[in-house]
């Protein structure tokens, strides 16, 4: 099994060669590559599945972290040994 910072960093790398791909066929369709349109659209969906699946994997290991570190938790106030008994006057 993967740890959650290797799985982000896998898909990080395939962000990045999504995203410059789709940056060299935006650069075709300026210069009327009229194939470089559908491969950019293809390419712009995949990007946007992936975005969200990274900001999926980022904050589940931010949840797992927070889990493991309980100096990250906020602290609860402490509850009294026994519990608080009234006393009547003259008793």
């Amino acid at each position: 099994m993967q740890d959650p910072v290797t799985a982000i960093d896998t898909s990080f790398d395939r962000w990045t060669q999504l995203s410059d791909a789709f940056e060299q066929h935006l650069a075709h369709m300026k210069q009327g590559d009229e194939r470089a349109r559908v491969e950019a659209l293809r390419l712009a969906r995949e990007l946007d599945a992936l975005t969200r699946r990274i900001s999926r994997e980022l904050d589940a290991s931010k949840q797992q972290t927070a889990q493991a570190s309980p100096q990250s938790q906020p602290s609860q106030p402490s509850q009294p040994s026994q519990p608080f008994l009234p006393t009547r006057p003259g008793i």
